[in-house]
């Protein structure tokens, strides 16, 4: 209780004083940490740091609030921490490094990574504990991977700057919005079917999907890596959900990832090469 941590550590404050003695207090408590105001260090390795300055005090509490101990290991060993909206991001990203062979798949493989859509105060979250975690690792890289969300690109990169952490902000809507390929989604729609025990319409089902597409998505057809309003502007999976539903196939957020992986190399839009680039040669 709060009481009780302000009593017990006044009573030992007065003790330590009355006896001549100094008092050394080892707590994960803020509130210690408040009543101490002075001579604070902070231990998270094998070395003791000094705490002084409200940014610093304040980044010390988030290391006790935010970082896990385990992130405070995989920063001290020199890896870089990679910010996504959460683990749906992370696994399509994996795929499309899979289907490019590109580089970046040895980090994505075994991510030093963050959710961040389900924290507190989500859009402050990566500042804070990107500089919690350089209170240990001053050295750590980072990279924050968010959603455009529909709104104005411009704006929303300088609203997003964050000192040390390089910013990576979808051109499109969401990840997701990067699988609206016309001959991808087809394949995957041919897929599931076939796994179906029972095969029911699949010509009717498979041409209405390419009559939707070919309808409200046609653009694709001529320039799959073109990013006009509609895909900018409305959710990649509200999209998808749409187009598949056409052939009564219904996916759960998790498994959009495989259409990723049916994605043939030049197929993959230049937007995510360009951040699997940046994971290989960041972190």
């Amino acid at each position: 209780h709060l009481a009780s941590q302000d009593m017990i550590y006044h009573r030992l404050k007065d003790l330590a004083h009355h006896e001549g003695k100094q008092l050394i207090v080892v707590t994960h408590s803020e509130r210690l940490m408040d009543l101490a105001k002075s001579n604070i260090r902070l231990l998270t390795s094998d070395t003791l740091r000094s705490v002084g300055g409200h940014d610093v005090r304040k980044a010390a509490k988030d290391a006790l609030r935010l970082v896990k101990a385990r992130e405070f290991v995989q920063a001290q060993e020199g890896n870089g921490i990679l910010y996504v909206e959460g683990q749906t991001d992370l696994d399509i990203l994996r795929e499309f490094a899979k289907v490019l062979e590109h580089p970046a798949l040895e980090f994505l493989e075994t991510p030093f990574w963050r959710a961040i859509a389900d924290e507190p105060e989500r859009d402050k979250f990566p500042a804070r504990h990107f500089e919690a975690l350089r209170l240990d690792a001053p050295e750590v890289r980072g990279i924050l991977l968010v959603d455009r969300n529909g709104k104005n690109l411009q704006r929303q990169r300088q609203q997003t700057r964050i000192d040390g952490l390089e910013v990576r902000i979808w051109e499109r809507y969401e990840v997701e919005s990067y699988l609206i390929h016309p001959e991808a989604i087809r394949r995957y729609v041919e897929m599931r079917i076939t796994r179906e025990v029972e095969i029911k319409g699949t010509k009717e089902r498979i041409a209405r999907v390419d009559e939707h597409m070919k309808k409200y998505y046609g653009f694709l057809y001529h320039d799959a890596s073109d990013s006009p309003h509609v895909l900018t502007n409305t959710k990649g999976k509200v999209i998808l959900s749409e187009i598949l539903g056409q052939a009564e196939i219904y996916c759960k957020d998790n498994e959009y990832h495989h259409i990723a992986n049916l994605m043939r190399p030049e197929e993959v839009h230049p937007d995510v090469i360009g951040v699997l680039d940046a994971v290989e040669q960041r972190l």
